[in-house]
């Protein structure tokens, strides 16, 4: 859970979480053993941390550190951890998230505890919750029931702390969408088992061997390249609406990239399309004097037809002009001439 709340740490939500938490040390503290009375070594928000709280939670510390390292554990060793104010510490976080959780309204039930206890394989014999089994055990490790039982409603509490504080998190698509694919891939596989020990040889591989055998095959232990990459993702419509682009950033832009604002010269054309059959020698002929210089404009220059009939001169296809750069092919109408 701390891992948690250091990860979003930058969540308005955490942070208000964390300012409360500073605000109740800071107006009631945690107090010292004079002031919580002779049975308290301090107290939290007037909550008392017991000596005998203290004591077993210490030992319980102490049998852990021995499981993980295996024996007793030397002076100098505990010392070196600070265990004495690491069990305070834990203490004091515990009841500080229990008060947190009492005033953001999360509660353990008796019922939620039962059915966690009795849900566990310690306790249970062929399946079925055995009471003196659970008694038993419990006594074996100087534990009675209702410690038991609050270690147990504590972690219930601790669970519900932790999924109330994630509904604050954001989950993206492309989250979801990795956890699910997380959960879900499926791979299929075709192998072959055998038994190892038919290669294997009596005599071992010498190392000028396996250099002789590797240089000479080196390119089939290449890897495909690979780059370490940092990036940060961000939306642009959040950014887009402050972004101020002044008069010269524009103009700078504009100077160095000429070729995305500029455009091969164009000429307005008109194009003519004449029969080649002989009964348009008329229109060819009129058309031939006019670019000689011996005739006047033909007709058919002011006057666009469209009908495949042109035995009277010739075609001026779309009846416009129409704007074309130096090097465009005319393309033929879709009717014929």
């Amino acid at each position: 859970m701390l891992d948690f709340m250091r990860r979003k740490a930058k969540s308005i939500y955490i942070q208000a979480i964390i300012i409360i938490i500073i605000l109740v040390f800071v107006f009631w503290g945690v107090n010292s053993s004079q002031q919580g009375g002779p049975d308290a070594i301090a107290t939290v928000n007037g909550q008392k941390i017991s000596l005998r709280q203290y004591q077993q939670a210490h030992e319980q510390t102490i049998n852990r550190y021995q499981e993980q390292f295996g024996g007793t554990l030397p002076p100098e060793l505990l010392e070196a951890l600070n265990l004495k104010q690491q069990v305070l510490n834990q203490i004091i976080q515990e009841l500080v998230m229990q008060q947190g959780a009492k005033e953001a309204g999360l509660i353990v039930g008796n019922e939620e505890v039962r059915k966690v206890i009795h849900g566990m394989d310690a306790f249970r014999e062929e399946g079925i919750f055995k009471l003196d089994r659970y008694k038993t055990l419990l006594a074996s490790s100087k534990m009675t029931t209702a410690d038991f039982e609050n270690s147990v409603r504590d972690d219930l509490l601790h669970a519900k702390i932790l999924a109330h504080l994630s509904r604050f998190g954001r989950v993206s698509g492309s989250e979801l969408k990795d956890r699910f694919a997380f959960d879900n891939d499926q791979l299929k596989l075709e192998y072959v088992a055998f038994n190892a020990d038919g290669f294997r040889t009596a005599d071992p591989v010498a190392d000028q061997e396996l250099n002789t055998f590797f240089a000479e095959r080196k390119q089939a232990y290449l890897t495909e390249p690979q780059v370490k990459l940092r990036y940060i993702t961000f939306r642009n419509e959040q950014g887009l609406a402050s972004i101020q682009v002044s008069d010269q950033e524009i103009e700078q832009y504009y100077t160095l990239n000429p070729d995305k604002f500029s455009a091969p010269e164009q000429r307005q054309a008109r194009h003519i399309l004449l029969r080649s059959d002989a009964k348009c020698s008329t229109g060819q002929g009129t058309l031939r004097g006019f670019i000689r210089g011996k005739r006047r404009q033909p007709w058919f220059f002011q006057q666009g037809t469209d009908g495949p009939a042109l035995c009277r001169g010739g075609l001026c296809p779309q009846g416009r002009r129409d704007q074309r750069r130096r090097g465009d092919t005319i393309r033929p109408p879709s009717h014929q001439a």
